[in-house]
């Protein structure tokens, strides 16, 4: 075969060969690109096919209820097969996140996004450990103003918030009404203390004269030991123990402490999202205030549940151990029901309230995959991907009003009007979060009679007085 004949056949070959290899990478990025079926659920712990880019995968650790951590899963399949990034999703309890990242942060050993309280950002960003972030202009510019302070600082943002879920009293109607005569929670502090001068409690199967008056100057322990009685009277009050602002909302609840009434205090500011720290020199009074002094005489009624007792705060309320729960709603919404009742933040005005408990997306320092991180926050924290992971399938409220269509009627029946409302004293709380959860662990020796009143009180008005970061 002459030479130009074999030069044209090669090239022939070639370019055949060329077209096939096109088409088939066209097919594989198609492949890639397609959505999951619906009907697919799958091993949701599997981590979906997809281009490792540099050798590494993204790990994200976070904090939800399993149904939510599932659809979040669904959508991390669609970002990893749109961007080609390996994803590694792992669901843990909030404390097992807690607990060790502190030191994981220090020994740049922790996931690439971590899900913590928004609480709680800023005092990480403080560190240097982190990355400042950019929310989408939508998600950002529709969030609560409480929640942009509670993630800001220094002209930053720091974390990306992800969901909002207001904590709430629960009761069982029928033992409430069975122990105390009551049928839902008293309002003020001045109701709380009469419905709890009620002269009788149920022990051991009998109505037994066991809850003192508290006007009474010895504690409820003496009291029992003057009368010659050796029961304790059931708890009023309980919350998880590993959640600290579990017992600050029911303190907030109770009236224990409270936002103080000072005019000068703007209850309506619409200013910049990150206000700055109000001279203490324009309040006459503090931002918040204490009514310590009134419950000194009932503190023995306050009872923190742990992951190791033996009964659940859920068991306790059914039968009847304890009258009221503080939890987030989340928790009580599906359990509600002839033994459960709930309150709902919107019946509270101030200056009573309750805290509303957020979780936020973080990004170490040290990460490798800043960029693919910073991606994956925002895919997933887009109003339409919180519409149907959130609004849709739990009781968790989205924290950007334009995730759906009735987001305002959902804020306005879960949240307290304060925080609807750019509230500067709830600003203010939210300076200070670290103090108080500082302050919480000195609360827990007081409900034990370890430490007085006094202290307790002296300390809750110093953390007014530190500089908060702005």
């Amino acid at each position: 075969m002459p030479k130009s004949k074999r030069t044209i056949i090669l090239g022939i070959m070639i370019l055949i060969l060329l077209v096939l290899l096109t088409q088939f990478g066209s097919g594989l990025k198609q492949f890639m690109n397609q959505p999951r079926p619906d009907e697919d659920e799958g091993e949701y712990n599997e981590p979906v096919f997809a281009i490792d880019k540099a050798g590494l995968a993204l790990k994200i650790d976070v904090s939800l209820p399993q149904d939510v951590f599932k659809e979040l899963m669904r959508v991390s399949g669609q970002f990893e097969r749109q961007y080609g990034i390996a994803v590694e999703l792992r669901n843990k309890t909030e404390h097992e996140i807690s607990e060790g990242l502190k030191q994981s942060l220090a020994l740049q050993q922790s996931a690439d996004i971590i899900m913590i309280r928004s609480e709680r950002v800023k005092s990480y960003a403080q560190t240097g450990k982190l990355l400042p972030q950019q929310p989408s202009v939508e998600t950002w510019a529709y969030a609560p103003e409480w929640l942009k302070e509670a993630v800001s600082w220094n002209g930053f943002v720091w974390g990306t918030p992800y969901y909002m879920d207001p904590y709430v009293l629960v009761w069982n109607p029928v033992a409430l009404k069975a122990q105390t005569g009551i049928e839902k929670p008293p309002f003020s502090l001045k109701e709380w203390h009469a419905a709890m001068r009620g002269p009788q409690q149920v022990m051991f199967g009998q109505m037994q004269p066991v809850r003192p008056l508290l006007s009474s100057t010895l504690t409820m322990t003496e009291q029992s030991e003057k009368d010659g009685k050796k029961q304790i009277a059931l708890a009023w009050f309980a919350w998880e123990e590993q959640d600290p602002y579990a017992l600050l909302a029911l303190m907030w609840r109770l009236g224990m402490i409270q936002m103080s009434d000072d005019s000068n205090v703007n209850q309506n500011d619409s200013s910049d999202p990150v206000v700055p720290t109000l001279p203490h020199n324009q309040l006459a009074t503090y931002p918040w205030q204490e009514n310590l002094k009134e419950w000194e005489h009932s503190r023995l009624l306050f009872k923190s549940v742990s992951f190791k007792n033996e009964k659940s705060i859920w068991e306790m309320i059914n039968q009847g151990e304890v009258q009221f729960a503080i939890v987030p709603y989340s928790e009580a919404a599906p359990r509600l029901g002839e033994m459960l009742a709930v309150e709902m933040p919107r019946d509270i005005v101030p200056p009573y309230g309750t805290w509303v408990k957020s979780m936020s997306y973080i990004v170490p320092a040290y990460t490798e995959l800043e960029e693919e991180a910073k991606l994956w926050i925002q895919f997933v924290t887009d109003v339409k991907q919180q519409q149907h992971v959130l609004a849709n399938l739990s009781f968790l409220l989205p924290t950007s009003r334009t995730s759906q269509d009735k987001t305002w009627e959902l804020w306005n029946r879960n949240l307290p009007a304060v925080y609807i409302q750019a509230d500067t004293r709830l600003k203010e709380v939210l300076r200070h979060t670290f103090e108080l959860e500082k302050w919480h662990n000195n609360v827990l020796e007081w409900m034990k009679g370890t430490v007085s009143t006094d202290i307790l009180v002296k300390e809750f008005k110093a953390l007014w007085k530190l500089t908060s970061a702005s």
